[in-house]
């Protein structure tokens, strides 16, 4: 039901231009440089996408052929990576990542030994494509020279990107886009899409339990980032991995079978969702929760600024509620909206479900503004009228802090509020336990021991 309702969203965005979702076999990634290239292949600059610094540091986002999933072996990106496989050069960065190990440390004749093949595997995947593009072009020609790391250490950028250890793309000087902006380039990628969305083919051909079509089976499906407290490199959602979870001697995806087509949309669906900057998510304690419709909606767009901590634009999306559901601009004569909620938390290389909510639009509304009538309660004139869930929250935390609210409260409460259920018991412990220690009965503790 999850991964179909993903499924469902995909297509829903896909099919509008202005979305901004990510084709088929492609996704929107933070790329923190990018290197310039002279039409002869050399290098000509080596620009940083990065902007700000501290919590308001931004890096650029490109889109680019989605990454292939990759723990401890060798697999080369498609246009982009690092550069031990866009140069085989061992970075400075992994370097001393490499020094630090405890246990299973490198020689550097053996990283270096690494890179090499590493690098060649990056070749093996330019090559095997044949473009009449000038950028294509120029990016082959570097790829062919033998004094990458002199040519590129002439650039002051080189020294972070090299400390960094990090992702780069390529654009071809007097170009404003890079070489994977270029129509010609994007078509021959998605001639070959299905193969390279995930590097996992599996040449096994499944009925897909998303969509109920023949596909090819996607045996490792890709990465899930974006979930607070997870691996920097992302979780799996769908991942089996040990003898105990296989069944009838199925392995990897063939337990549950997907097809790529569907398993590339609805991972790419998520990560969108639960990208920096996305509307559609929500930091609910420790849960990364993300929400969406069956169908374009109003209360899609509201349901966000309603929780979120923000007392202007939540005020104004409550009352804004209020209003909806009582002239019942959320009931509807056709087939009704569904809403889903979901959320994650991290649990090592895999992402839980900590809940899955779903309900119609006009249901969900009238759960919600029950939740709003049940804390409301006296207070003074210049006190906001609605609480945001994370002021509540943080009123039970010690002392105020987020980090303090205990672990799964946030999940039970917003599931309560959801589902339209009894808050749970440990919220009004929770708020007794601070009033006790603290001696203060606050506003929003007042509320929710009313609401409890």
């Amino acid at each position: 039901m999850i991964l179909q309702a993903l499924k469902e969203y995909y297509d829903r965005k896909a099919a509008d231009p202005d979305s901004g979702i990510a084709p088929l076999g492609w996704e929107w990634k933070e790329i923190p440089y990018v290197i310039v290239l002279n039409a002869d292949g050399t290098p000509s600059n080596i620009e940083s996408t990065i902007e700000g610094s501290g919590k308001s540091k931004k890096t650029k986002r490109f889109l680019v052929p989605q990454s292939v999933v990759r723990s401890s072996g060798i697999s080369a990106q498609l246009f982009w990576d690092t550069v031990e496989y866009t140069a085989g050069i061992v970075s400075t960065g992994l370097a001393e990542k490499n020094n630090k190990k405890a246990s299973g440390k490198k020689t550097p004749e053996q990283l270096a030994e690494r890179a090499a093949e590493q690098h060649r595997q990056f070749k093996e995947r330019i090559d095997s494509f044949s473009i009449a593009d000038d950028g294509f072009t120029a990016l082959k020609k570097f790829l062919e020279l033998p004094n990458k790391k002199e040519l590129l250490e002439q650039y002051d950028t080189w020294k972070e990107l090299d400390k960094d250890d990090t992702f780069h793309v390529f654009r071809l000087k007097g170009q404003t886009g890079i070489i994977t902006d270029s129509e010609t380039v994007q078509s021959a990628v998605n001639c070959i899409a299905s193969d390279t969305a995930t590097g996992s083919g599996s040449n096994v051909n499944i009925r897909c339990l998303i969509t109920g079509k023949q596909d090819e089976l996607e045996l490792t499906h890709a990465k899930i980032k974006g979930v607070w407290g997870g691996q920097t490199i992302g979780g799996s959602i769908v991942s089996v991995n040990f003898p105990a979870a296989e069944s009838f001697g199925k392995k990897q995806g063939a337990v549950s079978p997907v097809g790529k087509q569907a398993a590339s949309a609805f991972a790419t669906a998520l990560n969108t969702m639960l990208a920096k900057g996305s509307k559609n998510r929500l930091q609910i304690g420790d849960a990364s929760t993300v929400f969406w419709a069956s169908k374009e909606t109003l209360f899609e767009n509201e349901f966000g600024m309603v929780f979120a901590d923000n007392p202007d634009e939540g005020v104004e999306a409550v009352r804004s509620l209020y209003k909806s559901v009582e002239n019942g601009a959320f009931a509807e004569n056709d087939e009704p909206a569904k809403f889903y909620v979901l959320g994650l938390s991290p649990n090592a290389a895999r992402i839980s479900v900590r809940f899955w909510i779903t309900a119609t639009v006009a249901e969900m509304a009238v759960r919600i503004k029950k939740h709003f009538d049940d804390l409301q309660i006296v207070h003074r004139e210049y006190e906001k009228d609605y609480l945001s869930l994370w002021r509540l929250l943080v009123s039970t935390a010690v002392p105020g802090k987020t980090d303090n609210i205990p672990p799964n409260l946030a999940g039970e409460t917003m599931r309560a509020i959801l589902e339209g259920t009894c808050y749970p018991e440990t919220l009004l412990q929770a708020v007794i336990r601070r009033i006790r220690a603290e001696h203060e009965i606050t506003y929003p503790r007042a509320a929710l021991i009313k609401a409890c």
